[in-house]
């Protein structure tokens, strides 16, 4: 099987790169702002990273929508900065599926969504 790489990588809209936590800096804030959202509806500072996170909904990014068939990004153009990389964030494992680990144990996007 084939690494994936940022030339090759082609999203298939599965949505399971919105669950972990999306930790956001002031610059991704500001970005999503221009889209008339306030912080406090989207932001919220986790105690434990010491860091501000987007917020969830039942452990999914409030961001992402069902859309006709597929799982999109309802701030797509705003979207912060690890979104815009992932799943090429660290750059050092040799990844051959962009799902995070252990996806497979978790509940159907599309029962939390609908």
């Amino acid at each position: 099987m084939e690494y994936l790489t940022p030339k090759t990588f082609k999203c298939t809209k599965c949505g399971e790169c919105c669950r972990p936590i999306v930790q956001v800096d002031e610059k991704d804030i500001q970005r999503i702002e221009q889209t008339g959202r306030k912080r406090e509806d989207f932001v919220v500072h986790d105690e434990q990273l010491q860091k501000n996170t987007l917020k969830q909904h039942q452990k999914v990014c409030i961001f992402l929508k069902w859309e006709g068939e597929e799982f999109v990004c309802s701030l797509y153009e705003h979207r912060p900065e690890v979104c815009r990389k992932y799943p090429f964030i660290t750059g050092k494992e040799k990844l051959k599926d962009c799902r995070p680990a252990r996806w497979e144990y978790w509940m159907p996007l599309k029962e939390i969504l609908e």
